[in-house]
């Protein structure tokens, strides 16, 4: 079983253009969520983390969120290809934030 940290920042304003987004964030806040969970598969890290999104979200702001291994943990088989193409990273609630289209 391997710990894991949960973090989401405030998400401030997203910039689309073609083939990108830009975030603006408040990465140095009293704001910031931090969790930790424990999980043994992939699935139960998938599981936690979404459940947690789903909490976050219901408070009616916006974040940007991600979550990893806390420091000296193994993760288990799967999880850094998965980390890697984005699937622990999540936008919550960016409906709620200034929208821009880039130029």
């Amino acid at each position: 079983m391997a710990k894991f940290q949960f973090i989401a920042v405030s998400l401030i304003a997203l910039e689309i253009g073609p083939g990108f987004t830009s975030r603006q964030l408040e990465i140095m806040s009293a704001k910031t969520i931090r969790k930790t969970f424990d999980a043994k598969k992939l699935s139960d890290v998938e599981q936690a983390f979404s459940a947690i999104c789903d909490e976050v979200a219901a408070g009616g702001e916006s974040w940007n969120a991600w979550c990893d291994t806390v420091r000296g943990e193994r993760a288990p088989g799967g999880f850094r290809q998965a980390k890697d193409s984005k699937r622990f990273t999540r936008d919550i609630n960016p409906e709620r934030v200034t929208v821009k289209k880039a130029a």
